[in-house]
């Protein structure tokens, strides 16, 4: 529960601050700092409610966010609008999903509260073992692919690739919307991230 809890204390402390976090939440990528630390990055993108549909549009990553595990003592925080943006390609004026999506579509809000408490629980086990062996527990990899949303996999892969490797997904979600050079499909992208 504690991991949970530093996920939900986090998102709400932004709420209130002057900086432009407000949007639509990863789920934590894990990352090496300095030394072989372990951190956690979390990617925020831009998300407009269309309650007459019931869905959220998603919009390209607005800002990324570097954490000590399961606290919100923030090690970096980095407005893509502002700073150096790893996507330059991408559009900020174009949906590119919506949310909520398919793996997660049927789940009641109890059963998808009950999800995300399995995943945030399984954190500290899964940090372990990245850090060990980078590998991750196939029941931590099943939930994070289940509930993260399809869209964030291809930034993670670019973000964290050692954590997308360990999370050993076999397709991800190709959007027919991306440019051809310095998007998230792997292709050489702007500012290496400093972690």
């Amino acid at each position: 529960m504690l991991a949970r809890s530093a996920f939900q204390r986090l998102r709400r402390t932004f709420r209130s601050a002057n900086i432009d976090a407000e949007g639509y939440w990863s789920y934590p990528s894990l990352l090496y700092g300095r030394g072989g630390r372990l951190l956690w990055l979390y990617i925020v993108l831009v998300g407009i409610p269309l309650p007459a549909k019931k869905r959220t549009a998603l919009f390209r990553p607005k800002s990324l966010i570097v954490t000590l595990p399961n606290s919100a003592t923030i090690i970096e925080y980095r407005n893509l609008k502002l700073g150096p943006d790893p996507f330059p390609n991408e559009g900020w004026d174009k949906p590119i999903a919506m949310y909520p999506h398919k793996g997660i579509w049927s789940m009641t809000i109890a059963e998808f509260a009950k999800a995300e408490a399995v995943l945030m629980a399984s954190y500290e086990q899964a940090g372990s073992e990245f850090v060990a062996n980078q590998q991750l527990p196939a029941s931590f990899r099943r939930s994070y692919i289940r509930l993260q949303h399809p869209i964030m996999l291809d930034y993670v892969r670019c973000l964290a690739p050692d954590f997308f490797r360990a999370l050993q997904v076999d397709t991800v979600i190709r959007r027919s919307t991306a440019k051809a050079s310095g998007n998230v499909r792997g292709t050489k992208l702007g500012d290496p991230p400093p972690w």
